[in-house]
């Protein structure tokens, strides 16, 4: 997920997830209040092709995050994502009827998801930048860097 989307000329580095990591990213927004749902689809040989994620915040009532949604690029072109976004917001909203709004983002040239997002009916409502400062490479020659978000009009 972290190369495969869109992000234009931004540099990202491929990130590795394993089971541990997800075991601790999932605790964590357990622990901080937040309650997701997951959408996944599987070819017949079992493979996973897609997913989506949504989560709230149980002590934020009304608000909602879409997040991540990936197809692997043989599974693309057959609205594959649109159909799992469709069903993980429903599951979202009948587990947590109090949600009301829910916000997502995606990088202007990632122009097949915005489309996806616009047939749901997800209106853009603000422009963020992703800026980086490169910090150089540590002793192990890899390189730390510093990534914000800045609005923008």
């Amino acid at each position: 997920m972290s190369t495969d989307a869109p992000v234009g000329d931004f540099p990202m580095e491929a990130r590795h997830w394993d089971a541990d990591r997800v075991a601790e990213r999932d605790a964590a927004a357990v622990a901080s209040g937040v309650r997701s749902v997951v959408t996944a689809a599987q070819a017949a040989d079992g493979h996973l092709v897609a997913y989506t994620d949504a989560a709230t915040c149980v002590v934020k009532d009304g608000f909602g995050s879409q997040g991540d949604t990936l197809v692997a690029r043989a599974h693309r072109g057959h609205r594959l994502g649109l159909r799992i976004k469709l069903a993980n917001l429903e599951l979202l909203v009948r587990e947590h009827p109090e949600v009301r709004a829910i916000d997502t983002f995606n990088a202007d040239d990632n122009h097949w998801m915005i489309a996806v997002n616009e047939a749901m009916g997800f209106v853009p409502i603000q422009h963020i930048e992703d800026w980086k400062l490169d910090l150089g490479a540590d002793q192990a020659g890899t390189t730390a860097a510093i990534s914000a978000a800045a609005s923008g009009p």
